[in-house]
């Protein structure tokens, strides 16, 4: 992104896709945290940089051109007009947190390459029903079934990402399995075409291959947005309208991760984070973060940026 003109640092945690390259010479980036679905103004006449500074900005926060953010903490689904400042201190790294980066960005080249790894169940089977059948109807069918094996595959795949994430964040306090987890559970599921299943049955299937509880009858049309499966609990008669379902949060450099209820009706843009309980038969949104009762199991480990 350096080479479009984001001006930005190393300990800097960001989603890319929130920053468009006709827009990345218009702000500036040092030390913060900025969540998914992030956006900024660019308003003809204001030259001045849109400027976040060891701050940590929440989900679907618009920031207007030429606001200057400085050591301050916004919350999701703001609107920053203004300029704000806070004066919270700010610690420089120790070599441990360093060594812990590291690691980090070694962990996401290996799950990265075994990506590709499970791309082979898939091409071994289509390869041999192409050598051992001439028929366009065989290949046909072979090809139908090569690409359920590859959504089997992909399915696993993230099972067994989400349990080595638990088990290194439990137990070793590390996060770097953890984020990728919470990466990949945005896009396997749309490789994996489980939004067929949507509004179906057979979608609480999958959410409780995953780890998730549901308690009842489940009518899910939500997108992408779950993440955290193994943390996530479906009331009976819930019916979640493109809401977001998340058991994590992130402050800073902390990463918070809790079990999270979804309950009633969840209304299109409606979103209920970790250690949030939502009460049955009740309505939700539309285009909110929705607070239920706090949940003390909820835990917190430190993010790498």
């Amino acid at each position: 992104m350096w080479f479009h003109g984001l001006d930005t640092d190393f300990e800097t945690l960001s989603d890319p896709y929130s920053f468009p390259p006709s827009k990345m010479n218009g702000i500036k980036l040092r030390r913060s945290f900025v969540s998914f679905g992030f956006s900024f103004g660019d308003q003809e006449g204001i030259k001045d940089k849109v400027e976040i500074i060891e701050s940590s900005i929440g989900y679907r926060v618009f920031v207007e051109a030429g606001v200057k953010i400085h050591k301050a903490l916004l919350r999701p689904q703001v609107y920053a007009e203004a300029s704000m400042y806070d004066e919270h201190e700010y610690t420089h790294k120790t070599l441990m947190e360093k060594l812990v980066e590291h690691a980090h960005e070694v962990v996401v080249a290996i799950e990265f390459v075994a990506l590709f790894w499970t791309l082979v169940p898939s091409f071994e089977l289509l390869s041999w029903i192409v050598n051992h059948y001439s028929s366009p109807a065989v290949f046909g069918v072979g090809l139908f079934v090569a690409l359920v094996v590859q959504c089997f595959v992909w399915t696993c795949y993230l099972w067994i990402v989400q349990a080595a994430s638990v088990v290194t964040s439990r137990l070793m306090k590390f996060d770097g399995v953890y984020m990728t987890f919470i990466t990949l559970g945005a896009s396997i599921p749309v490789w994996s075409f489980w939004w067929l299943f949507w509004g179906t049955p057979m979608f609480p299937l999958f959410l409780r291959f995953m780890g998730s509880k549901v308690e009842g009858r489940l009518l899910y049309h939500g997108g992408t947005a779950l993440q955290d499966y193994f943390n996530l609990t479906f009331a009976d008669k819930t019916v979640i309208d493109d809401g977001k379902v998340i058991g994590h949060s992130a402050v800073f450099k902390k990463l918070r991760y809790g079990p999270t209820r979804a309950a009633g009706l969840m209304q299109p843009g409606s979103m209920v984070i970790d250690g949030d309980s939502l009460d049955d038969g009740k309505e939700y949104g539309p285009w909110r973060l929705v607070r239920g009762s706090d949940n003390d199991q909820s835990t917190s480990f430190p993010l790498s940026p």
